[in-house]
C-alpha cells in the first residue's frame, strides 16, 4: 500500500497529510466524508449546526471509532473499524474554542506539558515553551497562571502548547468563536501567521466565511451528514451549491429554469423572469440557479392582489422583467438597518436604516421586489460533491 506522505491530490499538486474516506455512526444519525488535507496547507470545514462537523474531528483524533472505510495519515498510519490508534499515534493535536489549560500549572508548563510527556527534558521543554510563548505574541507571560490571562490570551497559549510538538495534523474545532471581535481579529493573525510559518497540516472547522478565507486554501462543506461542495474557498463562495453556502457567502440562491433563452422561477403569484446571460449551451427546461447580493435588491411596499378563483382580477401595477411579489417573513437587525427576508421565492433584502423607517414592514406584509439583470448570474445547478 502507497504511504499516504506519498500520494498526491491530483487536483492540488501536493503530498496528502489526511486522506479520509470514512463513516461514522452515532444513534440516528451517520456521517459519510471522504476529503484529503494536502500536507503543510489548512483544509476548512463548513457546515451548519448538526451536520457533522464535530463528529468528523472527534473520529480523525479519535475520540469516536469509524463505522466503516478508513483514514490514513501522512506516516502511513491507518484508521479503521478494526485500527483504533490513540491520538498520541496519530499524531493529532485538536484545539476547540475552549483553550483547556491546566489551571494549576504555569503558563510556560503548560505550553511544555506535551513535549514533556514525549521524552524532552524538562528544562529544555520550557525553554521550548517560552519560544513559543513568544512566537504567539506572549513573551514573558510564561511565569503565569491561565486565570490571569484573557480569553485570546488562553487561546495563543493552547496554540503555542499544540505546535510545540510539531503534530502530523492540527485539528481546530471554532478555535475563535466566544471571543469578541477585535480579539478573534487578533487570534486570527496569530493563527495565520503561524500556520503559515510552520507549514502545519490544519483540519479547522469553522461557522465563518471570513475564517475560512483568511486561513484556509480549501473548503469541504458538510451538509447533513453528507458532503455537499468541495473546493477552493473563493470558488466554492462565489458560486453556492446550496442554500446554507450561499447564506455564509452573503448571496441569495434562487433555483429556476431555463425558459426561451431567460431564467424563469416560481412565485407565489407570477412567474419571475430575469433576461440575464445564461451559461453557454444551456438547452430550454434546464434547471439554473441565480445568485445575486441581497444589496442588489430593491424593496417597496405594494398592495395584496386580489383573486377570483385562479384569476388574478386586481393588482396595483404591471409586472416588469426582474420583479416579483413576495411576503416579508421575518426581520433581522444589522447595524446599518434590516436583512428582511422574504418568501416565495427566499430571498433577503438589505434595507438601510432610513428606508426601512419609512417602509414600517411588519412579518406577513406583502412587498415588490426587483433586481437588476446586470446583478444577477446564472449558473448551472451543482449536483452533490
Amino acid at each position: 500500500m502507497r504511504r499516504a506522505s506519498e500520494a498526491v491530490d491530483p487536483a492540488l499538486g501536493h503530498g496528502v497529510a489526511l486522506k479520509a474516506d470514512f463513516a461514522v455512526q452515532r444513534g440516528d444519525f451517520r456521517l459519510e466524508v471522504k476529503l484529503t488535507v494536502p500536507q503543510g496547507e489548512v483544509t476548512a470545514v463548513m457546515g451548519p449546526s448538526g451536520a457533522g462537523k464535530s463528529t468528523l474531528l472527534d473520529a480523525v483524533a479519535g475520540s469516536v471509532r469509524v463505522a466503516s472505510g478508513q483514514i490514513e495519515l501522512i506516516d502511513g498510519t491507518i484508521v479503521s473499524k478494526r485500527r483504533h490508534p490513540t491520538a498520541q499515534a496519530r499524531g493529532v493535536v485538536m484545539l476547540s474554542q475552549d483553550a483547556l489549560l491546566f489551571p494549576h500549572l504555569s503558563v510556560r508548563d503548560n505550553v511544555a506539558f506535551g513535549l514533556t510527556v514525549r521524552g524532552l527534558a524538562k528544562s529544555r521543554a520550557r525553554q521550548v515553551a517560552d519560544e513559543w510563548l513568544w512566537r504567539v505574541g506572549l513573551s514573558g507571560s510564561g511565569g503565569h497562571r491561565p486565570r490571569e490571562l484573557s480569553g485570546g490570551q488562553q487561546q495563543r497559549v493552547a496554540l503555542a502548547r499544540a505546535l510545540a510538538v510539531s503534530p502530523r495534523l492540527l485539528l481546530l474545532d471554532e478555535p475563535l468563536t466566544g471571543l469578541d471581535a477585535e480579539t478573534a481579529s487578533e487570534t486570527r493573525a496569530v493563527l495565520h501567521e503561524q500556520l503559515s510559518a510552520t507549514r502545519t497540516s490544519t483540519l479547522i472547522v469553522t461557522h465563518d466565511a471570513f475564517d475560512a478565507a483568511a486561513l484556509a486554501r480549501q473548503v469541504v462543506v458538510i451538509e447533513g451528514g453528507r458532503v455537499t461542495q468541495r473546493g477552493a474557498v473563493r470558488q466554492v463562495l462565489e458560486a453556492p451549491a446550496t442554500r446554507f453556502v450561499a447564506a455564509v457567502a452573503g448571496l441569495n440562491r434562487v433555483t429556476g429554469t431555463a425558459t426561451r433563452g431567460a431564467w424563469t422561477a416560481p412565485t407565489a403569484d407570477e412567474a419571475l423572469r430575469i433576461e440575464a446571460s445564461l451559461p453557454a449551451g444551456t438547452a430550454d427546461g434546464a434547471s439554473l440557479v441565480a445568485v445575486f447580493r441581497p444589496a442588489d435588491v430593491r424593496l417597496a411596499r405594494t398592495a395584496e392582489p386580489t383573486w377570483t378563483g385562479a384569476i388574478r382580477v386586481a393588482h396595483d401595477e404591471p409586472r416588469e422583467p426582474g420583479e416579483w411579489l413576495a411576503k416579508v417573513a421575518r426581520l433581522e437587525p444589522t447595524p446599518g438597518g434590516a436583512r428582511v427576508h422574504t418568501t416565495a421565492p427566499d430571498v433577503v433584502v438589505e434595507v438601510p436604516a432610513a428606508q426601512l423607517a419609512a417602509l414600517a414592514l411588519s412579518t406577513g406584509d406583502p412587498v415588490r421586489l426587483s433586481v437588476d439583470a446586470s446583478d444577477v448570474r446564472v449558473m448551472a445547478a451543482q449536483p452533490s460533491a
